[in-house]
């Protein structure tokens, strides 16, 4: 199959490589995406854009601190032609508004892992990906109508 994104290929302070990187993958339709690189903090974004350095992010919350914050970051990626892909993370929880967040920004996706399949999770409380991934089945359905 075809590689469709790198995910921090590089160090995170490497600017002048990941703009090389990103550079080349373009070429071939490939997606550099930021997470180490941005943390989702405005200043690393304006730098990253300025530079070239990839061509998206990845979106955490808590990494920001807010989610006005956060948007605002999403805002500035989209402006500067990126996609945002919005991320779990580790130690998460059975809080499912990531699915929100990705649905109603329009980003490219949604990382949270593993979809925890019934049989190996039968204890909902341990659901915490899977919770994501249904939240996302019910916005859609709710959308289609």
């Amino acid at each position: 199959g075809k590689v469709l994104s790198i995910e921090d290929g590089l160090d995170e302070n490497d600017w002048e490589a990941w703009a090389k990187l990103t550079a080349e993958l373009s070429k071939r339709n490939v997606l550099t995406i930021g997470d180490d690189l941005f943390v989702t903090q405005k200043t690393r974004l304006d730098k990253g854009i300025a530079n070239k350095s990839a061509t998206a992010i990845l979106i955490k919350v808590n990494q920001n601190g807010t989610v006005g914050g956060t948007l605002d970051v999403m805002k500035q990626a989209k402006k500067a032609g990126m996609k945002s892909v919005v991320s779990h993370r580790s130690g998460e929880t059975l809080d499912d508004s990531i699915a929100d967040l990705a649905y109603a920004t329009g980003a490219l996706g949604l990382k949270t892992g593993d979809p925890q399949p019934v049989g190996d999770f039968p204890d909902e409380s341990t659901w915490v990906r899977r919770v994501k991934y249904l939240r996302m089945l019910a916005i859609e359905k709710q959308a289609s109508r």
